[in-house]
């Protein structure tokens, strides 16, 4: 069963930052929260191991940390319905079946956990090209949850409507400030440059105007990518990417790049389809 619109999150083992973010953003967009988590393994299907004791193993260690979760959100007051998934698809398919059509899909980082999987071979690949919804990472250590500001970061080759659509709602719904980032790799060419900030200030004069309400600072740093974002997950409250959309676009990152700022982000990043459209 797969509920429209819902805010889902993967959950191996603690991850408590992770599953708070998913009920906030359930109860800020009244949304149905899904929380998942996967006793099966990658290549396997419950049909291949439904009765062998492995599977038992996976089943009822899965259903203890699912147990552990709930008591943890019920331990917090909220009215927002939620649901409980212990899958026996392999992480990337229990993921993939239950978002489908979700608003959000939540994942936390810690250890090997979900976040060492999905960004650790196929699985990642799978997801990271082929989810439709938003993916936000988030980390499991202090990550400014009092910090309201959303930092997106463009270039001046690409309209990159999702991730500004979601960026300029993030920041409406949180009444933060959107700072709009754009790093210049050292060594571009001062023209190349300059017509890239051209660009992206084009580029911004129409979201400006769709978002009057929204303060909008405009950022351009020297610094390669990677760098100017795990530079700017250290004092935002959330960090807008792009998603690879299987060909090459600019804006979006390269598998090794998300992992290098995922994997080292001081706050939750959010990672989204280029062709994403709000779901309010």
């Amino acid at each position: 069963m797969n509920s429209s619109r819902a805010v889902v999150v993967g959950v191996d083992d603690k991850q408590p930052h992770a599953v708070k973010f998913a009920l906030e953003e359930a109860t800020r967009t009244g949304s149905e929260l899904i929380v998942v988590h996967s006793a099966g393994l990658p290549g396997q299907t419950y049909e291949t191991y439904s009765a062998a004791t492995l599977f038992a193993s996976l089943r009822d260690a899965g259903q203890a940390i699912l147990d552990l979760t709930r008591e943890m959100i019920d331990s917090i007051e909220h009215d927002v319905p939620v649901r409980y998934v212990l899958s026996p698809r392999a992480p990337a398919g229990a993921l993939e079946q239950e978002a489908r059509d979700a608003r959000l899909l939540v994942i936390g980082t810690e250890k090997a956990s979900w976040f060492e999987r999905l960004l650790g071979g196929a699985i990642a690949e799978h997801l990271v090209r082929h989810a439709a919804v938003p993916v936000v990472v988030v980390p499991e250590r202090d990550h400014h949850r009092e910090k309201a500001d959303v930092v997106v970061m463009i270039d001046g080759n690409s309209a990159a409507r999702g991730p500004l659509r979601f960026a300029f709602d993030a920041a409406t719904a949180r009444n933060g400030v959107l700072h709009v980032l754009h790093a210049t790799p050292p060594g571009t060419a001062p023209e190349d440059a300059l017509a890239a900030q051209a660009a992206v200030s084009e580029v911004l004069a129409g979201w400006r105007a769709e978002f009057p309400d929204v303060q909008v600072r405009t950022e351009f740093v020297t610094a390669h990518p990677p760098e100017a974002c795990l530079e700017a997950t250290a004092s935002a409250g959330l960090v807008v990417l792009g998603r690879p959309s299987g060909r090459p676009v600019p804006l979006a990152l390269a598998r090794p790049v998300a992992a290098q700022v995922v994997r080292r982000a001081k706050c939750p990043v959010v990672i989204i389809p280029l062709s994403f459209r709000s779901a309010a």
